[in-house]
């Protein structure tokens, strides 16, 4: 199975870089519609309550911020 984040579709064809860490963003628009109860998403596509809970993790563990991706 591929996990991806939606935002890797590029209209205008140029290749992007895709993300090396998905997340479980629980906190999504549709998540609660979906089967899983949450959406995968890249660390740019989190929602604003989700990226805050990665920032916890990260000053939690030590690491500069941003550095989970």
């Amino acid at each position: 199975m591929i996990i991806k984040c939606d935002c890797g579709a590029d209209p205008c064809g140029r290749w992007k870089q895709p993300p090396a860490v998905i997340f479980h963003d629980r906190h999504a628009k549709g998540a609660g519609a979906s089967e899983r109860g949450f959406v995968y998403s890249c660390r740019a596509c989190l929602s604003p309550k989700r990226e805050e809970e990665i920032q916890a993790r990260e000053r939690t563990l030590g690491w500069p911020k941003g550095e989970l991706r």
